[in-house]
């Protein structure tokens, strides 16, 4: 959406520990948040900010481990990821998406360009045909 919208959108993705991280089983916070930004910046070439909460974690009786609750997911109501919210440039949350998938990209686009036409914001949106995917990028 950044590409496609521009410097007329701000995105930024929160995100969490978890406790875990794949084949490595439990581990460490910093190590989990570590791994988090190596595979959100360089596996996924993202470049816009990540709020990533490393919060504390309590084991479980079966070995594993609970997240401490995420206070950015709280605030906006976040109970499945991804998700993504959209707020106006007021700060009103105007739409919600749980469990985002690439199938949403237009509901989100039709969704955005209401929101800049409402706000009097002047855009060009990128066509996306004419974008090659970056090499090594899903």
């Amino acid at each position: 959406m950044q590409t496609r919208f521009g410097d007329k959108l701000t995105i930024v993705m929160s995100t969490s520990t978890q406790g875990g991280w794949a084949s490595k089983g439990v581990v460490d916070g910093a190590v989990e948040a570590e791994n988090l930004r190596q595979y959100y910046t360089v596996q996924h070439g993202l470049t816009f900010p990540i709020a990533l909460f490393e919060g504390k974690k309590k084991p479980t009786g079966d070995g594993g481990m609970i997240p401490e609750d995420n206070p950015t997911w709280e605030a906006y109501g976040v109970f499945s990821y991804p998700q993504i919210v959209l707020v106006d440039t007021k700060g009103t949350i105007r739409q919600v998406l749980p469990s985002f998938t690439r199938d949403d990209e237009e509901r989100v686009a039709t969704k955005l360009r209401q929101l800049l036409t409402e706000a009097g914001i002047a855009f060009t949106e990128m066509d996306m045909s004419k974008v090659k995917p970056k090499a090594g990028k899903k």
